[in-house]
């Protein structure tokens, strides 16, 4: 099985990977690195994550560091459709036109 990426999740990725490198662009390079090894793995064992269905009816979710990794299974890939830092709050990631909760 390989693996895909959504448009959102490769402008997640952008925006995590500069954010990290503006303080240490090494480790910016290596976070990166490791991110894509993970899509590798959740490709070869998609079902190692959590099945997440109160964001989305479907959606998987694994852990790397203090981030997410959320991604869908078909029948011949695993598309990866966000990636974001735990801290954030899920609901607005995966249903932004809700609006916050007052």
């Amino acid at each position: 099985m390989e693996y895909r990426l959504a448009e959102a999740t490769k402008t997640d990725i952008r925006e995590i990977t500069q954010g990290i490198a503006t303080d240490n662009p090494r480790a910016a390079e290596k976070w990166h690195s490791v991110l894509f090894k993970k899509f590798g793995n959740l490709a070869q064992f998609p079902r190692m994550g959590k099945k997440r269905d109160d964001l989305r009816p479907g959606v998987y979710c694994f852990p790397y560091g203090e981030y997410l990794i959320f991604y869908d299974i078909t029948d011949d890939a695993v598309i990866i459709v966000h990636v974001v830092h735990g801290a954030r709050n899920l609901p607005d990631v995966f249903h932004p036109e809700d609006g916050p909760k007052v």
